[in-house]
């Protein structure tokens, strides 16, 4: 007879038994991987702190169902009373279940440290051996809760959530309040006393829970209160006066068989959520989902243990409407629910000092304990449905499968977290919807309808009827699948905007990096001899190449007010140190240099030493712009023109297959050579040669330019590459979730698809020379749509709603640059035809047509208008200029004496002022 009580249990626990084992190795494993992938050593103590927690959750949930199907499965299914004609006595009884299910719950304890043991968690640099003793510990005790509440309930969800809402809470909190009152602070023998408190504690409470269910048990007039009995009859009683109506037979019906536990969930609900904001991301997916499950195994709970569901089929009731009412009171229940555990949140937000935002994204993520915009606008609301709705499809479906709901609820916490788990990337990636996700659970309860009259009339292994449910999971299984697909084809893709393999080959060929490190090498010399003189002059060392300490930042300021002035606003004193910087052989070299073809000066694959080459770079191009200045002022033009020449070669190649940011010293260098030039052409006179050499090498160099599309390349290929990398400041994605991101084959695709349509829209605004809003710093400020690709604000939706909003290297300000510096070129080109001109007919071109085709082939057009520059000859007028003076002390309109040209564009902001004002970015 025992032998057959043992095997009774084992086939009953068997399969709640694997299936949160499964769902324990499966929880620790994902785990461990995603929040510990450099190891246990390596986590943080709030990394550490969750895995153990999950552990000893996974291990104490196990506990409470295995002994909650003792006594309350039994009822739930109709078999106490066959265990009562066993030739066996109550006490006897009790002790084999008692025992049955103590070895399930040590076994189960067992995976779960060999699990751990398996993942590197316990062991050597991980969890003392000795602690994991505390894990069969915690199973037992909820296991004999769980048997204790068993004793008194009638389901198997009622028992877990009384033991779980009742005593067990009550314990921890003594427990942690003993601990807390012998803190790290206090003395070890104290702190020992207090464990030893609370060891006591626990197993007094056990041995309780143990008497108290089997003097219960062991009665059997105690049994007699689970049997229906009418509460009041009389034979020959009239009918009742009123006549229940249909709706109010099912809320009876509903508050009978699951008033308690609904009750229960309302407190339980309200207690966990005075915890929401502080315990992080993972309390809200858990306790959702198994309040979606526990009220979705609920709507038919009570009729499938019973078997009355045969009654609805033999009665021939409208299963329909009983089933819409039924799952709309349920979801009720769940919407109730969560609403207290939102409400609790709130409460203990507000008792603190911070300040709640008035947001409701943000107040959300403050509640649910997520990080701010974690999942973009309307995640959080995504995130906050999509658990309970998964746990009620799944518990619904899986109750009306398995008769006993342990069995139920266990499946469906498998099949609802993972089908769940499915959109977390989707989450994190931005721009899901609402209806994505609710698709799948409503095409679950779908399937529910259609085979639940095949379940009242006891049908339901028929073929058609497994057809009709098998069909309807595939069919959300589709959903999900065409859904992910989806977030791929929603980003239209056009192909790659630059080839990376080509980029790539040409990054690697050695005869492209010749020039570059023979420019580098001279540059640092001149860096080198800066940073001597600074120590010298007793600054202090040690500081990165980027540091200048403010008693050396004097110099610079005089590089610059010399450049922005004219030689005229050099000192003595500046005059020695510049000739002590740009003395010995660096500049021919660099001269040299900068005249052999171009090639990679900057590496846009460079992550290290890239910007400070190009700093350098600028720093050398400013000495020498001074220098050119200081020779032109003893005399020597055609040097001055030489070191122009140099520098306006150099910015070429800072910008050849260049990143954005050498790009842009780049452009300043070649606004340092070209501020230099006009200082050059004031004091040259009419010397013609060298005007012509001028106008030739500024006509050279705007022909040899390289175009913003190699910095927009660079950009590309640096971003495309570092997909998944992570490890961007400022972004909201860690590097480990953006790995995560980047490993799921839906969310890559559309990342890679997304960086490639916009650096396609950019490069087609570079080669169309568009000009850029002068006020927009938007990701989407330098692209151009495409006739046959989406629209700008399309984009901006798909691009602003993914985590690339954050991360998408920004290229706007390269591209302004291009244009203001190619005004610049133009501008000076016209500079020095209009000096030319005027030296060889002795007087001001009347208009920028006699230059055509005497000294200009063609008239070079304004690229921000798109037609030629403007000019007229000054009749000694005033213009609106901002400018310093050398002497000290700045002036804010410029005389310009009569018989001088006046030669304007229309300026950043396109609009055409007749040349009576400077442009200013701020103005």
């Amino acid at each position: 007879m025992i032998a057959s009580l043992l095997w009774k249990e084992y086939r009953e626990h068997r399969s709640v038994w694997i299936a949160m084992t499964l769902l324990a190795v499966v929880s620790l494993a994902v785990a461990i991987e995603a929040l510990m992938p450099q190891g246990w050593r390596a986590a943080s103590q709030d990394t550490v702190a969750a895995v153990v927690g999950g552990a000893l959750i996974l291990t104490g949930m196990y506990g409470l169902v295995c002994g909650a199907m003792m006594f309350a499965g039994e009822r739930e299914s109709r078999g106490m009373a066959f265990l009562d004609i066993l030739p066996l006595g109550r006490l006897e009884l009790w002790s084999v279940k008692l025992l049955v299910g103590a070895v399930f719950v040590l076994l189960y304890s067992g995976v779960v440290i060999a699990t751990g043991v398996a993942l590197g968690v316990v062991g050597r640099n991980a969890i003392p051996v000795g602690w994991i003793v505390v894990l069969p510990i915690v199973a037992l005790e909820t296991y004999v809760w769980g048997l204790c509440a068993s004793t008194f309930c009638r389901t198997v969800l009622t028992a877990v959530a009384l033991a779980a809402l009742l005593p067990l809470p009550i314990l921890w909190l003594i427990s942690g309040m003993c601990l807390a009152m012998h803190g790290p602070s206090e003395q070890t023998r104290d702190s020992l006393g207090a464990m030893a408190i609370v060891v006591l504690v626990h197993g007094i409470a056990t041995l309780v829970a143990l008497g108290v269910s089997l003097a219960a048990f062991v009665d059997r007039d105690f049994e007699k209160r689970f049997i229906l009995k009418p509460t009041s009859s009389s034979y020959g009683t009239v009918a009742p006066k009123h006549q229940p109506r249909r709706y109010e037979v099912l809320l009876w019906l509903a508050l009978r068989q699951g008033g308690i536990l609904a009750g229960i969930l309302c407190v339980l609900g309200f207690l966990l959520g005075l915890t929401l904001p502080t315990a992080g991301a993972g309390l809200w997916p858990v306790g959702s989902l198994f309040l979606g499950v526990a009220c979705g195994t609920a709507v038919f709970a009570g009729e499938q243990g019973e078997g009355a569901f045969k009654f609805w089929g033999d009665q021939r009731l409208p299963v329909g409407w009983l089933w819409l009412r039924r799952t709309a009171l349920w979801a009720s229940v769940v919407a109730v629910v969560a609403l207290l555990m939102l409400l609790a949140a709130l409460l203990h937000a507000g008792a603190q000092r911070d300040r709640l935002p008035s947001a409701p994204g943000l107040l959300l993520d403050r509640l649910l304990g997520l990080a701010p915009e974690a999942f973009g606008p309307m995640g959080s609301f995504v995130f906050l449905l999509m658990w309970p709705a998964y746990g009620f499809a799944f518990g619904q479906l899986c109750c009306l499968v398995w008769r006993k709901s342990a069995v139920a609820v266990v499946v469906a916490v498998l099949a609802g977290a993972g089908a769940a788990s499915v959109w977390v990337p989707s989450l994190l990636g931005g721009g899901l919807q609402l209806v994505q996700v609710l698709g799948g659970p409503l095409l679950l309860l779908g399937a529910c309808r259609l085979v639940l009259w095949d379940w009242v009339t006891d049908r339901l292994k028929t073929r058609p009827a497994a057809a009709r449910l098998v069909g309807g999971v595939l069919l959300s299984c589709a959903w999900v699948a065409a859904n992910c697909a989806y977030r791929v084809v929603e980003v239209p893709g056009g192909g790659e905007p630059f080839d990376r393999a080509v980029l790539q080959a040409r990054l690697a060929n050695p005869e492209e990096g010749r020039a570059g490190q023979k420019i580098r090498e001279e540059v640092r010399v001149a860096d080198d001899r800066e940073r001597a003189a600074e120590v010298q002059q007793g600054l202090p060392v040690g500081a990165g190449p980027g540091f200048r300490p403010a008693a050396n930042s004097t110099k610079r300021e005089q590089v610059a007010r010399v450049i922005d002035l004219g030689w005229a606003a050099a000192t003595p004193e500046f005059e020695n140190w510049l000739e002590a910087m740009t003395a010995g052989p660096w500049p021919d070299r660099l001269a040299e240099a900068v005249k052999m073809r171009l090639g990679v000066l900057i590496d846009p694959r460079d992550v290290s030493t890239g910007r400070n080459d190009a700093e350098n770079c600028r720093k050398a191009a400013e000495l020498l712009t001074a220098q050119a200045l200081q020779v032109q002022a003893r005399g020597a033009d055609d040097k001055a023109l030489e070191h122009l020449v140099t520098v306006l070669a150099l910015s070429r190649h800072l910008r050849h297959e260049a990143p954005p940011y050498a790009y842009l010293e780049g452009v300043e260098t070649e606004r340092v050579a070209l501020a230099g030039l006009r200082h050059w052409l004031e004091r040259l006179g009419p010397k013609r040669e060298l005007l012509d050499r001028a106008l030739d090498e500024l006509t050279a160099h705007e022909s040899t330019m390289p175009p913003v599309t190699e910095a927009l390349a660079g950009a590309y290929l640096r971003f495309r590459s570092s997909l998944g990398s992570g490890g961007r400041a400022g972004v909201p994605v860690s590097g480990e979730m953006e790995a995560m991101l980047m490993q799921v084959p839906w969310e890559a695709a559309r990342a890679r698809r997304l960086t490639d349509i916009v650096f396609a829209g950019r490069r087609r605004m570079a080669e169309t020379g568009e000009v850029l809003p002068v006020s927009d710093e938007g990701q989407l400020a330098d692209w151009l749509p495409d006739r046959d690709g989406p629209t700008g604000e399309r984009l901006e939706g798909l691009v602003g709603s993914s985590w690339l909003a954050h991360s998408l290297p920004l290229t706007a300000a390269v591209q302004r640059a291009a244009q203001l510096g190619q005004c610049d070129v133009r501008a000076a080109r016209l500079q020095v035809a209009l000096a030319l001109y005027q030296c060889k007919h002795g007087k001001a071109a009347v208009s920028l047509d006699d230059l055509v085709p005497a000294v200009l082939p063609e008239l070079p057009d304004d690229p921000f208008r798109h037609r030629p520059f403007g000019y007229r000859v000054s009749q000694e007028e005033r213009i609106t200029w901002r400018r310093q003076l050398v002497g000290g002390g700045e002036e804010f309109t410029r005389l310009v004496p009569a018989g001088q040209g006046i030669l304007w564009s229309a300026g950043p902001d396109g609009t055409d002022d007749g040349g009576t004002r400077q442009w200013e970015k701020d103005a």
